[in-house]
């Protein structure tokens, strides 16, 4: 097993807390924005769509991307397109606008998951790993709290994305200065021997773990894009009582991602898989059912821990599935897919709650997570060694 070098691994750390943020901004900072746009509390779902689908064209290609350019180029690029979706968000004025600067980041921050993703997976630094998807926790925790502090402050959303977009571009300054060098480029896929099921079993193994990243994905944004909506629209708790329950539940991600970092090589992925996706649905059914005063507020932050394993196992898996020369084609296969589950959940939680009320939405998401749990237990039972 190889290791990230530390002066990479801490520039990959830095640009997955700016993959983060803006998921952990926009949640909040929509009421805000509707309100500027003069738009209704459902459309939160066509942003969400408008980022994803951008997301899902640069993850889609970004195996064609690594393989031909290298995993450094990928990165740069997809940093550079990022902040200028960015500086879109802290410059505009319209709905139209906003939409723009939601399909922009997303086709950077595609790019730059995929290429880390393939980096640190191929490197199999399972600690390294889950520190880095840590670090997308601490930038999700982050982005509720900067806004709900902006908006105490009577400052404007604008500068929230304002703020992100310049650290990207001082990011992107360092990437280009140091001449990094995140690893050669990846060898083509079918040059080599892999380990792990055959086809056409490989091939189903791939869909699973496609099917996992939907429902996974789908139902982790959603509740970090609509929770505070319902809380505060809903449920009655107060703006800066969600903020922080919505910062937790990105917290437990991050905290839950860094007790596995330290567990290090103790704790078998599949394990993982299958433990993780147990709490996230008996937590979501606590936050649906909300037996008690506060159940809620409790259940967020527990759905989030439980959530923590999820992503970065299964990337880590990747390499004995299916070699190190596939690995970054399933890893934008994956994120594709994580992309269109995000775009649909969301969707369905928007279409529901501009119909029958932002009360609908715990429930729907949760049968997502109880889909998400049935697929990695199917993925797990398929993953058999080779005789």
């Amino acid at each position: 097993m190889s290791r990230v070098r530390p002066p990479l691994m801490v520039l990959g750390f830095a640009l997955f807390i700016l993959l983060g943020m803006p998921e952990g901004v926009l949640g909040t900072a929509w009421p805000s924005i509707r309100e500027e746009v003069g738009r209704p509390v459902s459309d939160l779902a066509w942003l969400v769509a408008a980022y994803t689908l951008g997301y899902l064209v640069s993850a889609t290609g970004s195996g064609h991307l690594i393989q031909r350019f290298g995993v450094d180029r990928s990165i740069r690029s997809g940093v550079a397109v990022t902040a200028a979706g960015l500086g879109l968000y802290a410059m505009t004025s319209g709905w139209a606008t906003v939409f723009a600067a939601a399909l922009v980041s997303g086709l950077g921050a595609g790019t730059v998951d995929a290429a880390l993703n393939t980096h640190f997976a191929v490197a199999g630094d399972m600690t390294a790993m889950n520190y880095l998807h840590a670090f997308f926790g601490v930038g999700a925790t982050l982005g509720p709290l900067v806004v709900a502090g902006l908006l105490a402050a009577h400052r404007s959303w604008h500068l929230a994305y304002g703020l992100m977009g310049a650290v990207e571009v001082a990011l992107l300054v360092v990437l280009l200065s140091r001449r990094s060098r995140f690893g050669p480029r990846v060898p083509p896929a079918g040059g080599e021997r892999r380990t792990g099921p055959e086809p056409p079993s490989r091939r189903m193994l791939l869909w699973l773990t496609m099917l996992v990243f939907f429902t996974y994905v789908g139902a982790e944004v959603a509740y970090g894009q609509w929770s505070f909506s319902l809380l505060t629209e809903e449920r009655g708790v107060s703006e800066q009582v969600a903020a922080l329950v919505v910062a937790a539940y990105w917290g437990g991600l991050t905290v839950g991602r860094i007790g596995l970092a330290i567990s290090g090589r103790r704790l078998e992925p599949r394990a993982v898989l299958r433990r993780s996706g147990a709490v996230v649905v008996a937590a979501g059914a606590l936050f649906w059912l909300d037996p008690f005063p506060g159940a809620d507020l409790v259940a967020l932050p527990l759905v989030g821990l439980g959530e923590a394993g999820i992503f970065p196992a299964m990337v880590m898996l990747n390499p004995g599935w299916f070699g190190v020369a596939g690995t970054p084609r399933a890893v934008g296969y994956q994120l594709a897919s994580s992309s269109l589950g995000a775009i649909l959940v969301s969707g369905a939680v928007g279409t529901l709650a501009g119909s029958r009320g932002l009360g609908t939405m715990p429930a729907t998401v949760l049968a997502v997570a109880i889909a998400s749990l049935v697929a990695v237990r199917s993925t797990v039972a398929l993953d058999r060694p080779v005789a």
